[in-house]
């Protein structure tokens, strides 16, 4: 923000996830004051580690690991932005997929982690809502040894849901795949998760991924983003790097309104600018973002869009995005060739959500406030007993 009052700089550390000691890591940016905001936690393992520090330090977090059950667990502590849905919307996703190819019965293989652990709770519900048979989930935990994969793959479904727990597990599971497939005949197809997306897996895995197909997070692809990235590094973004960039963004937008309103935390200041509502014409690039500070100096509310897509965070926590853009991958020659996208406003939607859920719950909310009922005395001494008269996916709702 050269040039502007007040003028904002961001100078970033980096460090290696695959690599750092990240209980020390966490512990270190906890301590250092001269460090306001971190972006990363790939992994949910590792985000779960920083979240549990930052949170002490108030410092906000930005990440890309949205397991259901980290989001639900954090999102009340104020410092935590999701840059995409939780991983309940990919379930969705990939479920959607498998619907559309004409399947008509899925199975689920899935490491034993917190990673797994949204896909084994929700993919059997969301089966059911899309009209799919379930033939099993097939959960590992050490992947050498694991009967799970040739399990999985001898299931007879239409389609196996692959989210493993490492990227090295990939090849484990084609060649489970490969030998059901010479034994019985056929094997399921596979459609995978995010963790099969990214230029470290074709780095690590060469060939053996050759015709890997799934679904992940992408940017959005009519902001520009891919070419202007191309253009600049020669080569294709790979996972999270729309997210990684909208992530900075707001943070300097915080950051620069928070040194207008001195009064205001970073987070509370986060929190302002992603509840624009004043349309800005454009998204991502640097004549944007000067649009963007020249109407937050005049005092207006810009709507803001990124790389991403919109960057419109639920209105009851402002936890993570309510809209996420995902896209279908093959890779091709080594390459991730990108067939389909999916967005979270299409049809032959659920409504499981977290985003979703909270989006309805503020309307609800707002809608009961402004209605007075009759006024009935104070009730004591009584009880209410409820009984859930059944069981199975079918009903889970209910209950």
């Amino acid at each position: 923000s050269q040039g502007l009052e007040p003028s904002i700089g961001l100078s970033f550390e980096w460090y290696d996830e695959d690599t750092a000691d990240m209980a020390s890591l966490a512990a270190q940016l906890q301590r250092d004051k001269g460090i306001c905001a971190v972006i990363g936690g790939m992994y949910s393992a590792d985000a779960e580690i920083l979240e549990q520090a930052l949170c002490r330090a108030g410092k906000p977090f930005f990440t890309f690991a949205t397991t259901e059950e980290f989001v639900r667990k954090y999102s009340a502590k104020g410092n935590l932005w999701a840059m995409t849905e939780t991983d309940i919307t990919q379930c969705e996703v990939m479920l959607s997929r498998a619907s559309m190819y004409g399947g008509r019965s899925v199975a689920l293989l899935a490491g034993d982690n917190l990673y797994g652990k949204t896909f084994i709770d929700w993919v059997p519900f969301l089966s059911g809502e899309l009209g799919l048979e379930v033939k099993g989930t097939f959960v590992y935990d050490a992947p050498q040894g694991s009967d799970a994969f040739v399990q999985a793959c001898s299931s007879g479904a239409d389609f196996l849901l692959c989210v493993p727990s490492a990227i090295e597990d990939i090849t484990l599971i084609h060649k489970a795949s490969f030998e059901v497939a010479q034994q019985q005949g056929r094997s399921p197809r596979m459609l995978f998760s995010d963790i099969a997306f990214g230029k470290d897996v074709i780095a690590k895995l060469g060939t053996a991924v050759e015709g890997l197909e799934g679904v992940s997070y992408c940017s959005d692809p009519s902001s520009g983003f891919d070419l202007a990235y191309g253009q600049i590094f020669g080569e294709k973004p790979s996972k999270g790097e729309a997210q990684l960039y909208d992530a900075a963004m707001l943070l300097f937008y915080g950051l620069f309104r928070n040194g207008m309103n001195g009064d205001e935390t970073l987070s509370e200041s986060l929190r302002q600018i992603v509840s624009g509502t004043e349309t800005v014409q454009g998204s991502w690039m640097p004549e944007d973002i000067a649009q963007v500070l020249s109407m937050l100096l005049e005092g207006r509310s810009p709507d803001i869009n990124g790389a991403s897509g919109p960057l419109d965070f639920d209105t009851k926590v402002f936890t993570n995005v309510t809209c996420t853009i995902y896209c279908n991958y093959y890779i091709y020659n080594g390459e991730y060739i990108i067939q389909d996208y999916n967005t979270t406003t299409g049809e032959n939607r659920t409504d499981g959500t977290l985003a979703g859920w909270n989006w309805r719950a503020s309307r609800m909310q707002a809608f009961e406030d402004s209605y007075s009922g009759p006024g009935y005395p104070e009730l004591q001494g009584r009880k209410a007993v409820v009984i859930a008269s059944s069981c199975g996916w079918q009903n889970y709702r209910h209950q």
